[in-house]
Order: structure tokens, then sequence, then C-alpha cells
């Protein structure tokens, strides 16, 4: 009897702790976009990969994003070119001005033009 009441406290820490650390990352990413508002100084810069090519999005001459792949795609999809690149480049730096989250949807990659439903 008293295993299970071991048991059960067990599992009430466990998710006790995994909702502070869910709560603790909630609250950070708006911290750290905040910190990311730097009047200008978010740059991209796209790579020239082996089949393709990628991004980066530099804040304070320091590589903040590398992007090798096509975000919102499955699987490994390269950029078939620079302007490809630079338009998914260009999306995630209005959002980082705008102190949005970074992340790429499908549906903004199929509005950009470069992929089909």
């Amino acid at each position: 009897m008293q295993s299970k009441t071991m048991m059960i406290n067990g599992v009430r820490k466990y998710k006790y702790y995994h909702f502070l650390a869910i709560a603790l990352v909630i609250f950070l990413i708006p911290v750290i976009m905040y910190g990311l508002n730097t009047d200008g100084t978010v740059k991209s810069k796209i790579i020239s990969l082996d089949e393709g090519y990628g991004y980066e999005i530099v804040v304070n001459d320091k590589v903040f994003i590398h992007q090798e792949y096509m975000p919102g795609v499955k699987g490994y999809k390269l950029f078939e070119s620079k302007e490809d690149a630079q338009k998914v480049a260009d999306i995630v730096i209005k959002k980082l001005n705008n102190n949005e989250s970074p992340k790429v949807c499908t549906e903004e990659l199929i509005k950009a033009g470069l992929i089909q439903r």
C-alpha cells in the first residue's frame, strides 16, 4: 500500500515539474523575443550549400538562426535559389522585428510561392 502511495506522489511530482518546465518555456519565449528588438541589427545572410541554398539570421553580428533546409516542409528540402532562401529569411526577420516567434509555417511558404498545396 505504501508503494502505491509513493508511486502516486512520484507521478504528481513529475506532472508538477513538467508543468513548471512548460510554464518556464512559455514565459521565456517573449522575454527572448523582446531582447531581440535590436533597432535594425537583425540581418540575413544567404549560404551556398552543395545542392542548394540556406540562410542565416544574424543578430548583433552573431548567428542566431542557421537554416539549411526549408522550414515547414516534411523531410530535408533545400532552397533551390538564393531568392527563395531570401524570401523566407525576410519572413523570419519581419517576425523577429515584430517580437513574434520566428517559426515559419507551410501556409507562409505557399503564400510566398515556394511550395504548392
